[in-house]
């Protein structure tokens, strides 16, 4: 059964190159620290599904204007928060994110989701700049527009993505 989210992926910036630089005590502290965060914040926000990727997360919610309010918050709070984690710069761990709504699929018998909404989702993180969110124009048919500061970044091929470009 196809069921309508917000798909929100999220990725921390650089975060093998940093394991390769710190100790491996310091590196799994922070990501740690940053999943119990996303994972706290996520569920005030109420997050349907969550699935942790290693250095990043996938979350479905099913309203695009919590989730879009979700990842800015996540931003926010996560900025904050690795400064007092990592003292030097050149570790620092930003974490980038993207959105998109559309149909996504449970798994029978799984609490994996599979669909296209999923798939756009993280190519769009993936063309997210570090400490930002990046959204597809379908989350913004469906927010609150005056509520949030938002500008178009660029035309992006996605790969794929069933249409040619997208705006982000």
């Amino acid at each position: 059964m196809d069921i309508y989210f917000a798909a929100v992926f999220t990725d921390l910036v650089r975060h093998s190159t940093v394991w390769n630089r710190v100790s491996r005590d310091s590196v799994t502290t922070t990501i740690a620290e940053y999943r119990y965060l996303s994972q706290t914040l996520a569920s005030q926000y109420g997050r349907r599904h969550e699935n942790f990727t290693g250095d990043g997360h996938l979350y479905l919610f099913e309203s695009a204007d919590v989730a879009v309010h979700f990842s800015l918050k996540l931003i926010a709070y996560w900025k904050q928060r690795r400064r007092h984690l990592m003292s030097d710069p050149a570790h620092d761990l930003p974490i980038r994110v993207g959105c998109h709504f559309g149909e996504c699929s449970r798994m029978r018998d799984d609490d994996a989701w599979i669909g296209r909404a999923l798939n756009i989702a993280k190519r769009v993180e993936s063309c997210a700049d570090p400490d930002t969110l990046l959204v597809t124009q379908t989350v913004l048919d469906l927010i609150d527009l005056p509520v949030y500061l938002f500008q178009e970044v660029d035309v992006f091929e996605l790969k794929g993505d069933y249409l040619p470009r997208r705006h982000l």
